[in-house]
Formats: structure tokens, C-alpha cells, sequence
């Protein structure tokens, strides 16, 4: 019976590792460079919501690019609030964190050796096999909630008066995150 678990977690523990090697092989091919600008939903003083991507910022205006507008500028003295609408990173936050530590326990687990024999006692690969599983899960539980966090919509409120310094420091912020950001 022992050696049946034992090549039940030697087996998984290979499994595990190869997940790794392969999610970490992945990881450079999914990423890409940031070619659209953030999506935005715009809130104007008469109650009308705006939603689409945003081009770029003018001088007192930001151009969307969206399906329901005829007109694409809007003026900033117009708007009442933003939010600009932010991808999830659960799934990426969720691989890091089953990567780090999914890794990180199955080295702690090879650094600490064999057991001496006895009634409970592991080889080093099998503590890797039970730490990386234990702590990749704790990973991937951690990483998706900071993954999540990190991706929540942020909301910018514009009260009256409008003071210029914050205008101008919301512009310069929506310039950063817009599809031509240089584009004045």
C-alpha cells in the first residue's frame, strides 16, 4: 500500500513539475505589446453615458472610439465622471502565483533531503511533490486575488468647481493610458 502512494505522488509530482515547465514556457508567448488605448466610460452632466476606446486627448477633449456616438470628441467641460475600465489580471496574477509557488515549494522541498527511514518518512522528491502542490495551490489562491485586485476599474469624479491643475493632471493621465498618447 505505501509504495502505491508513493508512486501516486512521485507520479503527480511529475505532473506538477511539467505544468510548470510549460506554463512558464508559455508565459513570453502570450505576451504582447499594448496597442489600443484603455476603454473608457464616460458619464456627461445631462445623465448620458459614453463607452468606448479611448484614442486620444486633445486639449480639452478625449476622442473615443465607439459604436454608439456619431461624434467622437467630447469635451472635458462636458463630463461628470470616468472610469476607466481595466482588463482582469485574475488569470495571470493566478498563474504567478502557482508559478512561484508551485516552484518555491518543490525547492524547498528537494533543498530539505531525504528523511531518515521510518514510519513517516520522504524522500526528497517526494516533500517537493506535497510542497509544491500545497504551496502552488496557496499561490494560485494569493496570485488570482491580487490578480483581481490589481484589475479592478478605477472611477474619477469631476466636482465644480473645476479647479485647472486637476483638469490638467487627469488629462496627462488619460494621455498615458490613450492609443496615441504623444498626440496633443
Amino acid at each position: 500500500m505505501k509504495a502505491k502512494s508513493r508512486a501516486l505522488i512521485r507520479n503527480a509530482g511529475t505532473l506538477a513539475v511539467i505544468f510548470l515547465i510549460f506554463t512558464m514556457g508559455l508565459s513570453p508567448a502570450f505576451a504582447k505589446e499594448r496597442k489600443h488605448g484603455k476603454e473608457l466610460s464616460i458619464q456627461k452632466k445631462d445623465g448620458v453615458i459614453i463607452r468606448g476606446e479611448l484614442i486620444a486627448v486633445r486639449k480639452n477633449s478625449l476622442l473615443l472610439d465607439s459604436l454608439n456616438l456619431s461624434e467622437n470628441s467630447i469635451d472635458i467641460g462636458d463630463v461628470s465622471a470616468i472610469t476607466i475600465i481595466n482588463k482582469s489580471q485574475f488569470w495571470s496574477g493566478l498563474g504567478l502565483g502557482l508559478a512561484i509557488g508551485g516552484g518555491g515549494g518543490a525547492l524547498i522541498g528537494l533543498a530539505s533531503g531525504d528523511d531518515k527511514p521510518g514510519w513517516f518518512s520522504f524522500t526528497a522528491g517526494e516533500k517537493a511533490t506535497i510542497l509544491g502542490l500545497g504551496f502552488g495551490a496557496i499561490g494560485c489562491v494569493v496570485g488570482g486575488i491580487a490578480g483581481a485586485i490589481a484589475g479592478a476599474d478605477e472611477t474619477i469624479k469631476i466636482r465644480e468647481p473645476r479647479d485647472q491643475k486637476d483638469i490638467a493632471k487627469l488629462l496627462d493621465k488619460l494621455r498615458s493610458v490613450s492609443r496615441f498618447p504623444d498626440e496633443k
